[in-house]
């Protein structure tokens, strides 16, 4: 099933929570240290980003492949 599916489904289960709102130790540990690997992360998206932004062709492209994909699930979210 695709996350668009369960957000419509279960809207609670896909909104994300604060820390404070976050009772669970073990929870807040694994949210605290998934934010870390994803600020980790961003200087390195940010440089692929402007690699992409460079290459007009496959900028193109990847915007395509990105409208065919939202056109899916707008359709798939109709049914």
């Amino acid at each position: 099933m695709s996350k668009a599916k369960i957000a419509v489904m279960f809207p609670e289960a896909m909104k994300p929570k604060k820390l404070s709102e976050i009772k669970d130790a073990d929870e807040k540990r694994w949210k605290i240290e998934d934010a870390v690997r994803t600020l980790k992360r961003l200087p390195e998206i940010k440089r692929e980003i402007a690699q992409i932004k460079e290459d007009k062709p496959l900028l193109q492209a990847v915007k395509d492949l990105l409208a065919l994909e939202i056109s899916d699930a707008k359709t798939s979210l109709k049914i």
